[in-house]
């Protein structure tokens, strides 16, 4: 009887090592060699010829968006700019380059007194060319964001004024027109054409003369109602 037990017992014991056993390398194999084999199985895909290389800005670049979607506009404002910066070759930087051109025109053209905009209390003998150029904006800003119908001012006028200072780099390759503000990345647009003089060398540093408005043959003015 005793034997029976002792021989019960050692069987037993062996079937726990091997069961043991057995669920150890199961163990091994899902957590250490399965992930290893997928893991050398991916970077063969990654190496296959003809395969675009991993692009690490995307995963900035929906953390980015996801921030923006919880309403934390400023977090998500701020890790787009670093994705510009970190990782400029990204495929995610015309998707960033559009979010925060939107971002910036949305606060440049709001009616608060953020980024430099101010009430501007019109002086006798003020000119709206000399308060354009004061403050760094355009006639045409002045006139849009205050309805002007008229060159005229009055003394004690209010003026809403928007400054301008921005910097435009042109691409004359891709046809791309990027405004920086404080060498900032602001917005982006694609020019329709682009005719240089000939001779002109690049790169070059021009200024920005007077921009004119052409409407059946006549120059329209920004107070005018054609104008837009």
């Amino acid at each position: 009887m005793a034997r029976a037990q002792i021989k019960l017992l050692l069987f037993l014991i062996t079937l726990g090592i091997v069961v043991g056993c057995f669920a150890t390398a199961l163990w091994i194999y899902q957590n250490i060699m399965l992930p290893e084999k997928q893991t050398q199985a991916d970077i063969k895909q990654m190496q296959a010829p003809g395969r675009p290389p991993p692009d690490p800005g995307a995963r900035r670049f929906d953390a980015a968006v996801e921030l923006l979607r919880d309403g934390k506009l400023t977090e998500g404002r701020d890790a787009l700019y670093k994705l510009l910066q970190q990782f400029p070759k990204s495929a995610t930087c015309g998707e960033a380059k559009r979010i925060l051109g939107e971002m910036n025109m949305d606060a440049l053209c709001s009616l608060d007194l953020s980024g430099g905009k101010k009430d501007y209390i019109v002086q006798p003998r003020d000119a709206l060319v000399a308060i354009a150029k004061k403050n760094h904006t355009s006639m045409e800003a002045i006139c849009r964001f205050n309805a002007l119908t008229s060159f005229n001012l009055q003394p004690g006028e209010h003026l809403f004024l928007i400054p301008l200072d921005f910097d435009m780099v042109l691409n004359s390759a891709t046809g791309k027109l990027t405004l920086l503000q404080n060498g900032l990345f602001f917005k982006e647009y694609t020019a329709l054409k682009v005719a240089l003089n000939p001779g002109t060398k690049s790169p070059s540093e021009m200024e920005k003369g007077n921009k004119s408005s052409i409407n059946g043959g006549k120059t329209i003015t920004p107070d005018s109602a054609d104008f837009m």
